[in-house]
């Protein structure tokens, strides 16, 4: 796909994208709320909104065009439709979900275990994560490790879509997630 010049392969985040649109005069206009496509990574905390008008603007295209030249490659979505293109798992993809996006710019990363691409290191996506975490919310990063008995790291992706009640609730309902997913994975490995 043309246009635009290569895509950059710095890491990046959301934090990082965030920072670049508010020093170009974009607001962040969605973060988890609002209506999305299903699946939408909106609601799994990792796509925010960016705009500075109710159409398309200079300031938005020079935003779409500063991301994908200097974090392309890490990018996981970046939706403009002015831009010509779309970026999909870091790559250059025809534009997509075209009708909604002349009054923002949709950015997405992919985060997490197994992505370490996307943070300079495993401090600076705790760091990310405690940033994104709501204040008072008590939850930490939870990692598999060989005292555990598995062997391998367990892949259990959790989804609480909505979710605007209090931040222990939420807590206790990923902590109850994350124990399902162990105890699954105990019984289907033989480990008492």
């Amino acid at each position: 796909m043309g246009g635009g010049g290569p895509l950059g392969g710095a890491p990046g985040s959301l934090a990082m994208a965030a920072s670049m649109a508010a020093s170009m005069g974009l607001t962040m206009t969605s973060f988890t709320g609002g209506r999305h496509a299903a699946g939408s990574y909106h609601y799994q905390g990792r796509a925010m909104d960016f705009s500075d008008s109710a159409g398309p603007s200079p300031g938005m295209m020079r935003f779409a065009q500063a991301m994908a030249s200097r974090f392309g490659s890490s990018i996981t979505e970046l939706i403009y439709s002015p831009l010509g293109y779309s970026i999909k798992n870091g790559k250059k993809v025809p534009p997509y979900a075209v009708g909604q996006h002349y009054n923002h710019v949709h950015v997405a990363f992919a985060h997490g275990e197994g992505n370490g691409r996307y943070f300079p290191s495993a401090a600076d996506a705790i760091s990310y994560e405690r940033a994104m975490a709501p204040s008072g919310a008590k939850v930490s990063t939870i990692t598999a490790n060989s005292s555990e008995g598995f062997g391998s790291t367990i892949h259990a992706p959790i989804t609480i879509n909505g979710y605007n009640r209090d931040p222990e609730e939420l807590a206790s309902l990923v902590a109850m997630k994350i124990s399902e997913a162990v105890n699954t994975r105990r019984r289907s490995s033989g480990v008492a």
